[in-house]
């Protein structure tokens, strides 16, 4: 995906993922925590994140 951003001079990445997913991984990528929201869904955490790939 980061070489599909840079071959069509995209900005970057931005996903979300859930506190039973893949934090972990998007975080060993360096990609960026930008947001935490606590309970949603109901009893989880949703992470979104950004990595930028053209500065």
């Amino acid at each position: 995906m980061e070489t599909y951003c840079k071959e069509n001079d995209l900005v970057g990445i931005h996903l979300c993922t859930l506190d039973f997913q893949a934090k972990g991984f998007y975080e060993k990528l360096n990609f960026e925590l930008i947001a935490e929201i606590k309970n949603w869904p109901r009893n989880h955490t949703r992470y979104e994140f950004i990595k930028y790939v053209n500065e």
